[in-house]
């Protein structure tokens, strides 16, 4: 791991921003009355509530992983039919494949996108993916139970 040079003025803002947070004041005021920028400070808040959580607190560069993960492929395979230990045959971290589980509850609720990611933790555009990923799925189990009523044989893979 590499040391990284932080100045006593950086650290005193990082405890007392520490301190605000136990406190329970808002991170934005906690922010602005610290001079950290609002970005920075809702990053430092997420952070708290993950370490307040017993969650691991990531300090990794990339990232993309965690602020992107692959729920919508995570929840196709789910529809496939696989099991969560084939997800994680697949690399699918625990966190993509409890969303996915997540929103399987979800799938045909009479809901707005953004109820739902209120209720999940998932960005609204993936919930959007989800559900037509959802869709698409009944819509193609509709056309062949139809085939199937009519007696016509079919190949899905």
């Amino acid at each position: 791991m590499e040391c990284v040079d932080v100045n006593f003025a950086e650290t005193e803002k990082l405890k007392k921003f520490h301190q605000c947070m136990q406190s329970g004041q808002s991170f934005y005021v906690a922010g602005k009355t610290l001079g950290i920028p609002e970005y920075i400070s809702k990053k430092m808040w997420s952070m708290f509530c993950d370490w307040k959580g017993g969650k691991m607190i990531s300090y990794s560069i990339d990232t993309s992983r965690e602020t992107r993960p692959r729920i919508t492929s995570a929840y196709e395979f789910l529809l496939s039919g696989a099991n969560e230990r084939e997800l994680k045959a697949e690399g699918f971290s625990d966190l993509e494949i409890i969303k996915a589980k997540l929103f399987s509850k979800y799938a045909d609720a009479d809901m707005l996108p953004v109820s739902i990611s209120r209720k999940t933790d998932i960005l609204v555009s993936t919930i959007k993916k989800l559900q037509k990923i959802h869709k698409s799925k009944i819509a193609v189990n509709a056309t062949v139970t139809t085939m199937a009523d009519e007696g016509v044989e079919y190949n899905v893979q």
